[in-house]
């Protein structure tokens, strides 16, 4: 926390969450920075032309070109994991979807 300007540190929090929690979030609204969580029905979805959500996946996608996509490695290890009994062209798809996203 010694990297923070005082300025912009953010009060004590009152509602038992740590200082810390607090402080990102108010570091990026302050920034302007937005990002999209994907989580795996997201990139699932993307992936699977026949899954319901597709569309709405390819949708929000072009929506939002100008912003970041973020996920966790818990995220992708599920999507991997999703696609393991998958016929072989859909997991090298997966995977080779898994190393661009990393």
């Amino acid at each position: 926390m010694q990297d923070v300007p005082p300025e912009i540190m953010a009060p004590m929090p009152t509602d038992g969450a740590s200082q810390h929690d607090h402080l990102h979030l108010r570091l990026a609204q302050e920034r302007g920075m937005t990002a999209l969580f994907a989580d795996t029905f997201y990139w699932i979805a993307l992936a699977d032309f026949s899954d319901s959500a597709h569309r709405r996946a390819l949708a929000l996608t072009a929506q939002r070109t100008d912003t970041p996509i973020v996920t966790t490695d818990e995220v992708l290890a599920e999507y991997l994991t999703f696609f393991a009994t998958a016929p072989e062209q859909m997991r090298r798809k997966a995977v080779i979807n898994a190393r661009r996203i990393l």
